[in-house]
């Protein structure tokens, strides 16, 4: 009994000792972490041409230091769940100024296969962790939508990244000019011709000039016949806005013969960069069409004259339509007079590649490309390829199965 009794009192007595235990520790708490306020605003959608464009993750990401001449550490984590890989942002630093913009700064790898072959929408989460000399002062998870990888807006914050979806490296297109070889030795009438851009062309020299006519025509030559392409509506692409379409990539196109006007006109200037003549994308109110310049001296020429443009900044998303509108990308170009005056020059020919669907020859082609631009209520903008390459705008890594 005097045993159960001890055990027992010793029992009673134990809270008190860890109540004491507790006490001590939190008497022996380091100070309170210095005053750091934040204002974090993350996108509810993200889109991966977006992303691949080195775009934001937040439409806002601000750290804000109220005591004057401190410099507290600050810890940072940022982590997009998008499967087994995450993609994680890692940053420490010493908050000195009284305001720190990270918007631009913070930047994931889009490694992660998940993000790189999303084929629909999915829902996911952005983590957000912030430390301050040690202490955690903000842990957050925020709902997002990962939009599919093939998907792209066309609204003034994002339709410039269009020409990350002319990929000259899918396999189908490399197999075009493969065996667009062919075509091109028997419409040159040469049987040592090949595909040379513009190498043995000189600006202002019709004869030269027409050698890279040829050259194109061999590649219509190879999808006219041996593609034998249809015309279909987009993919649905299940947003709520109006903005966005699904794109189809060459392989996708040579796998089913089908396509919109906008994946006809990616597919044939995804052909054109890869054997280095210069493509375009126009874009007109609901239509696409592609077209090229003649030289490389035409192209060089007009980037030149129309001199630095201002890229949108990482507010555009809240600027006017008509703001936006103004302040185009250097590669994205809204002027119809200037466009029209090169196409009347022989400098830059516009191709209708919706003929091919309708098994039309390559000059009824040009000519319908002419016309299709001739409205210029119509005309929306030209996107050059080139230029935008020279911004590093580069292709999305979607290419098909090389096997």
């Amino acid at each position: 009994a005097a045993a159960t009794a001890g055990a027992t009192a010793a029992a009673a007595a134990a809270p008190d000792w860890r109540c004491r235990a507790t006490r001590a520790a939190r008497s022996a708490e380091a100070p309170a972490p210095p005053a750091v306020e934040w204002v974090i605003e993350p996108k509810r959608e993200l889109n991966y041409a977006e992303l691949h464009n080195h775009r934001p993750l937040f439409d806002r990401f601000e750290l804000r230091n109220p005591v004057a001449g401190s410099a507290p550490r600050v810890h940072l984590v940022v982590e997009l769940h998008g499967g087994p890989e995450p993609a994680r942002y890692e940053s420490e630093l010493a908050l000195r100024e009284p305001r720190l913009n990270l918007q631009k700064r913070i930047q994931v790898p889009l490694t992660a296969t998940l993000l790189r072959q999303a084929g629909e929408a999915m829902l996911s989460t952005l983590f957000v962790q912030l430390r301050v000399e040690g202490h955690t002062v903000l842990t957050d998870t925020h709902p997002l939508r990962l939009l599919p990888v093939d998907q792209w807006r066309d609204n003034a914050s994002s339709g410039k990244w269009l020409p990350s979806f002319v990929l000259p490296r899918d396999p189908a297109v490399e197999r075009v000019v493969s065996a667009a070889q062919r075509y091109v030795r028997v419409i040159r009438d040469d049987p040592s011709a090949g595909f040379e851009g513009y190498q043995s062309a000189v600006p202002e020299r019709e004869d030269t000039l027409d050698n890279v006519d040829l050259q194109v025509e061999a590649i219509w030559a190879t999808l006219l016949h041996e593609w034998q392409l249809g015309y279909i509506n987009p993919p649905p692409s299940y947003s709520a806005q109006l903005d966005s379409q699904r794109l189809r990539t060459p392989s996708m196109i040579h796998a089913t013969r089908v396509g919109t006007c906008i994946d006809l006109a990616l597919l044939f200037a995804a052909c054109l960069e890869l054997v280095d003549i210069y493509p375009v994308i126009f874009l007109l109110d609901g239509h696409a069409l592609p077209g090229y310049w003649r030289h490389s001296a035409y192209q060089t020429a007009f980037r030149a004259a129309g001199g630095p443009q201002a890229e949108p900044g990482t507010d555009d998303e809240r600027l006017s339509a008509d703001t936006a509108r103004v302040q185009r990308a250097p590669w994205w170009t809204i002027d119809h007079d200037a466009v029209c005056k090169l196409i009347r020059a022989g400098q830059l020919a516009p191709l209708e590649t919706v003929r091919l669907t309708e098994h039309c020859g390559f000059r009824e082609a040009r000519q319908a490309g002419v016309e299709a631009l001739r409205e210029k209520a119509d005309f929306d903008s030209i996107l050059d390829i080139a230029t935008a390459r020279a911004h590093q705008v580069t292709p999305l890594p979607i290419v098909g199965d090389r096997s």
